[in-house]
Order: structure tokens, then sequence, then C-alpha cells
């Protein structure tokens, strides 16, 4: 079906991406989910070639795009069922915040190496309870498994040093987010 929300750019923005999928993340999917986890060059090469953050501003590395052609980045990757790279986390959740609210410098330290694939975004969220009984993850196998206990899914693990955050502990200090 032909949908007509997408222009001819879009649309050979789609073929370069699928030929791009096609070679460089396809063939490694199945590697990718046996170890859990993406290599950090995929996401270099990502931003190489402008597929994250195509809608972000051309004064931090962006394309300028609207919203369609990280549409197309999310349907590419979906069809190719590469869901492990968590792309439109990255690129439609994170990068929208630092764009819309970050200061000028957080722009320059955080937006601009995360649109050139130099550092993943995500969140990270905690409670109170979390922090006053810290336990261990539960494990299906007894070994470093990184299962959920009450859903049996695997949970998505982030190359190392890629974030951290220190929570706010409540006597008034902020919570930080480390550098990239």
């Amino acid at each position: 079906m032909r949908r007509d929300i997408f222009s001819e750019e879009h649309e050979l923005f789609r073929g370069q991406l699928r030929r791009f999928v096609a070679a460089e993340v396809e063939p490694h999917i199945a590697a990718w989910k046996a170890a859990g986890i993406t290599p950090r060059a995929i996401w270099k090469r990502m931003g190489e070639e402008g597929y994250l953050g195509a809608n972000q501003p051309v004064e931090y590395g962006g394309a300028g795009g609207d919203f369609l052609y990280d549409a197309i980045v999310m349907e590419e990757l979906a069809y190719a069922r590469a869901h492990a790279l968590q792309a439109s986390l990255h690129t439609d959740i994170c990068l929208p915040y630092l764009t819309s609210y970050g200061t000028e410098e957080q722009k320059r330290k955080y937006l601009v190496p995360a649109i050139a694939g130099d550092c993943l975004l995500a969140i990270a969220m905690a409670s109170a309870c979390c922090w006053s009984r810290p336990r261990r993850p539960a494990s299906s196998a007894g070994g470093s498994s990184r299962r959920s206990a009450s859903r049996g899914r695997t949970r998505a693990r982030w190359p190392s040093s890629s974030a951290a955050f220190r929570p706010r502990t409540g006597s008034g200090r902020r919570g930080r987010a480390s550098s990239c």
C-alpha cells in the first residue's frame, strides 16, 4: 500500500537505509541476539550515515529533516527485526528532550555525539525502594543471565560506559548523568 505522507526524498532515504540495513545490520542480528548486546560500532556507522537524529537540527549534526525520516528508520529496522538496537529510544525519545529542554552546553556535550553515534542515550528511572533495599536481579540460570523473573523476557543491555545515572538523594541535591 502506497502511503502519500512520504515524499520522493523520503523514499530515496528509505532505499538508502534499506540497503544499509541489508548489508550492515541483518547479517549480524542473530549474533547480537545471542550475545544480548549490540556493538558500539553499528551505532557509529548509523551516525556516520545520518540515520541517528535525521530530524535533529543541522547545527548539532542532524540532517534537519522532519519526523518522517525517523519514522522510516523505525520501520526499516522493524522490517529487519533489528529491535535490539533500540534506535527509536535513542533517536525519538531521548534526543528530543535534549533538543527541547537542554541548555546549549548540554546540547553540545550530549546531542552532537549522540547524533554521531559516539554517545548512546537511554532513560534511567529509580524509586526510593530501589535504593533502600538493593537486591540482585533474578536469574533463571543462576549465572549472569539477564532475565526478568516476572515476565521471562531478556532485558536490553547497552554497551558498557554508554550511560550512568546518580539519582536524586532527597537532601536537595540533584541527580546527575555521566558524560558519554
